[in-house]
Formats: structure tokens, sequence, C-alpha cells
């Protein structure tokens, strides 16, 4: 692995510790202020307005002139902002830095994901990917813990300041020239009388193999929400503690930290479709058993499992569509699939929410499930 993959993967950890941390931040100093829960909710709409709309766009600009750039700008943007509700206090505040903040996260993420996939030969990309994913991973675990430490013992403001030198050593390392990034590749430059409806982003659908990657994306988002939105939501209403809640939120967390070390040895013996397909058949089945169970442990256990299945995902898709993408077009295809990733994301929690509220929650559950399987056996 070369110095440049190395240092990437650890600046990708520190600028997603900072996001994830920011992110717990910015929503309990908007409580600490009497914020409503409209309020709340707006700040957490917000963070995936940019990325939705900017994220083909930043992944352009890494094909056609590098990745160094596009990180640097992200990153400074990152640093400014999770600067600002320290020196300005007040919600107008954290809804600048939930909107810039997500933004600047993005087009690092973009970037490094577009950079990782160039490194070593085809068949390091997955091995590469799952470095990059435990990273992430590892910083969604970091920064809502520095966070709330910081919070604890320092105040609002002061959490902000400390997350803002996380990405700082980013800034100082894109700056000082150590870094040696894949050239931009030729075919991103448009030639002479190439037609530009021909380079939109939307006629990479026209592909069937990257357009099933999208897809099984957008499902791949839908299965995470069971965890994200739906347990919390389940669990409070059997009337577990928040301790308990984050506790089966934690054992997912590991458990797609812990299977990125091991995705090698899978990748050897399955395709990276098969075990794609395979991940989302599981989140169903752990659909179904979720509403059935109201112990902690078996909450857990279910968790773990689902992590497990889950955790495989990104790296493998990542790696997928650096095979499948046009000549020049890698990063534009990044950011096409991290836009299809903040629409799901957003909408997929308004869905289970309406249907909770007026079926209640098992039903929910059975039919994401149910869902998922006619989806995964339609893109067979």
């Amino acid at each position: 692995m070369s110095l440049t993959l190395k240092v990437l993967i650890c600046l990708a950890l520190l600028n997603q510790s900072l996001k994830t941390g920011s992110n717990v931040t910015i929503l309990l100093t908007a409580l600490s202020q009497q914020a409503s829960p409209l309020l709340v909710g707006a700040l957490t709409a917000v963070t995936g307005i940019f990325p939705m709309l900017f994220a083909v766009s930043i992944g352009r600009l890494n094909d056609r002139f590098g990745a160094r750039a596009p990180m640097l700008a992200g990153s400074v943007l990152v640093v400014l902002s999770t600067l600002l509700p320290a020196v300005w206090p007040g919600l107008p505040a954290l809804f600048v830095t939930a909107t810039m903040t997500s933004l600047g996260a993005m087009a690092f993420s973009v970037s490094v994901q577009s950079t990782v996939g160039h490194f070593g030969t085809p068949s390091d990309r997955t091995r590469n990917f799952s470095w990059l994913s435990m990273a992430f991973s590892f910083g969604g675990i970091v920064g809502p813990m520095l966070a709330g430490a910081a919070i604890d013992f320092a105040g609002h403001e002061t959490a902000f300041v400390v997350l803002a030198f996380l990405p700082v050593f980013s800034v100082a390392t894109l700056c000082s020239g150590m870094l040696v990034f894949p050239a931009p590749s030729a075919g991103a430059v448009a030639q002479p009388g190439e037609s530009k409806v021909a380079k939109r982003a939307l006629d990479l659908l026209a592909n069937p193999r990257m357009r099933m990657i999208y897809l099984l994306t957008a499902l791949h988002v839908g299965a995470w929400e069971l965890i994200s939105f739906l347990v919390p939501v389940y669990g409070a209403g059997i009337g577990l503690s928040a301790s308990s809640i984050g506790l089966i939120l934690g054992a997912f967390a590991t458990a797609t930290f812990f299977v990125r070390i091991i995705l090698p040895i899978f990748t050897r013996r399955y395709t990276s479709l098969g075990l794609i397909r395979a991940s989302l058949v599981l989140a169903g089945m752990i659909s179904v058993l979720f509403p059935l169970v109201s112990s902690v442990p078996l909450l857990a256990a279910l968790a773990f499992i689902l992590g497990m299945g889950l955790g495989v995902t990104q790296p493998l898709a990542m790696s997928l569509l650096h095979e499948s993408a046009p000549e020049g077009r890698t990063g534009e295809a990044i950011g096409l699939r991290t836009a299809t990733v903040n629409l799901s994301a957003a909408t997929t929690p308004i869905i289970y929410g309406a249907l909770g509220g007026a079926l209640g929650m098992l039903p929910v559950f059975w039919a994401s499930a149910v869902a998922i399987w006619v989806a995964v056996w339609a893109l067979r």
C-alpha cells in the first residue's frame, strides 16, 4: 500500500469523525437552545440537500482536474463552517454549519473514493475500499464520542472548536505536496465535436450494469435505514432505554467495521454482485425478525448480523463502479452514486415514518422486507 493511499485513509477517518461529530453537536446545540422538533428535523434535512445537488459536479471536477483541489476545498470548508457556531451562537449559524459542513464533507468523500480506486491493480480495489470503508466506520464511532465528551466537559461552542481541529490535518497535508495523486484521465475531457448530451450524468444509467449498481445502492440505503431509523423508533415504542437503543446501534456499527476487515476472504470465493444481493436478502430476513423480538441481547444480535451483511456493500459497490464506469468518468459515476445515496436517505425515513404512523411498526418492517426481496429478484 502506497504512502499516499495510507495517508488518504487516515485523512478520511479524521474528516468522517468531524462530519459525524458535527451532526451530533448541531442537534444537541439546537435542543439546548429550545429548538422545536420541526426545526430539529429541518436541521437534519438540510444536510442532504447540497450533497444531492452537487455530488455529480464534484465528481466531474475530479475527472477533469484531479482530486487534490476538491479535497482541499472540502476540508477548508468544513473547518470554517464548523467554527461558525463558536463565534456566532444561535440557530441561524447552526443551519449554515449543517449545510456547509455536509457540502464540504461530500466534496472530500467523493474525491477520496474516486482516488482510492486508482491505486494498485484492479485486484487491489476491494482491499483498498475495505480499508477506506473501515476508516469511515471508525470515524462514525469516534466523532459522536468526541463530540459528546467535549460538550459535557467544555460546552457546545468548545465542542465545535475541538471538532474543527480534526480536518486541519487534512488541509495541512494536502497543501504540503507530500501526496502523489493519480493524473486526471484524458477521457474526462470532451473531444472536439463530442456531443454534450453524451456527457450527461444520467447517460450513465443507459449502461445496464451501472443501472443495477445504482439501484442496488438505493436498496442498500433503504435497508440501512432499518437500523438507523426504524430500530430507534421501535425500541422507544417497546420501552427500551436510550442506553439500550445505543447498545443495539453500537452492535450494528461494530459489525460493519469488523466485516470490512475480513471482506477479502469472501471476495476470493464469491462475486461482488452476488455478495451485495446476499446482503440485501439477509437484511430482509432480519427485518422480518426484528418486530417479533423485544429482548435487548437478541435485538443486538440481530443488529450485529445485519451489520455484517450491509457492511460489505459500500466497498464492493465502489469497486464495481470503478470497474464499470466509462473511461474518464469515474468521479462522475461516484458523484451520481452519492446523489442516489442522499436522495434515498432523505426519502426512506419519510416513507417509513408515514407508514409507521398509519399501520404500526410490524407492517413497516415486513413491507420493507418484501420490497427488498422483490427488488433483488427483479434485478437478478
